[in-house]
């Protein structure tokens, strides 16, 4: 099989029949995957705090601790909320994957992504 001339990265759930294709495989094929998805990736790169700080400097806290208190959102841990809670309005998802990328250190990129921007260069 030939490698793809764009290389991408991608979620672990979807994209590839994982069942068959190890993550070496994937990455051999120009794919470089993501854990759930590329915010999820870059919340747990940043931390959950700091990614909770960014939501108050952009007004949106006291939203986030409303949408935490929702019945269907109490069992499950800080990381899937906001994962959740960036994903549930027009526009939010791309504005806090900007802003998200823009307060990660260089060092704590994630590998996924760290290995898609190293394959694009060259």
């Amino acid at each position: 099989m030939t490698p793809p001339r764009k290389r991408t990265s991608c979620a672990a759930s979807n994209d590839l029949d994982w069942e068959s294709t190890s993550l070496n495989q994937a990455a051999a094929l120009g794919f470089h995957v993501c854990n759930a998805d590329l915010e999820d990736e870059l919340i747990r790169a940043l931390g959950t705090s700091a990614a909770e700080r960014l939501l108050d400097t952009q007004g949106e806290l006291d939203s986030f601790r409303r949408f935490q208190n929702q019945p269907a959102q109490r069992a499950n841990d800080v990381q899937a909320q906001l994962r959740r809670f960036m994903g549930t309005r027009a526009g939010r998802k791309i504005r806090y994957g900007s802003l998200l990328v823009d307060a990660i250190d260089l060092d704590r990129i994630p590998q996924g992504l760290y290995l898609a921007l190293a394959c694009a260069r060259n």
